[in-house]
C-alpha cells in the first residue's frame, strides 16, 4: 500500500511542478507584453496587449485555438471588404447623382 501512496505523491509532484511552471510562463510572457511601456527610449509605448485565452497544452487544444485564430481574422477580413464595398458604393452612388443632377 505504501508502493502506491509513493507513487501518487510523485505524480502530485510532477502536477504541481508542471502548475508552478506554467504560472511562471505566463508571469513570464506578462513581463515580455508590459517592457514596452518601460522603455524610455523608444517611441511606441504602449504595452501588448495580454493574451485572450490560455496557452494550449494540448494537441486539441491548440487545434482549436488555431481554428478560432482563424476564424476570428476571416471575420474582420469579411468586415473590411464590407466597409470597403459600402464605401465604393456610396462614391458611386454620388458620382451617378452628380451625372444625373447636371
Amino acid at each position: 500500500m505504501a508502493k502506491y501512496y509513493r507513487e501518487k505523491y510523485r505524480c502530485d509532484m510532477e502536477r504541481r511542478n508542471t502548475e508552478l511552471w506554467l504560472q511562471g510562463a505566463y508571469v513570464y510572457e506578462a513581463i515580455l507584453d508590459a517592457m514596452p511601456a518601460f522603455n524610455f527610449f523608444s517611441k511606441k509605448r504602449k504595452p501588448v496587449p495580454y493574451r485572450d485565452e490560455p496557452m494550449p497544452l494540448s494537441g486539441r487544444e491548440k487545434k482549436s485555438s488555431e481554428e478560432r485564430k482563424a476564424e476570428k481574422q476571416l471575420n474582420s477580413g469579411k468586415k473590411f471588404l464590407e466597409a470597403w464595398a459600402a464605401t465604393v458604393n456610396a462614391n458611386r452612388k454620388k458620382k451617378q447623382e452628380q451625372i444625373n443632377g447636371s
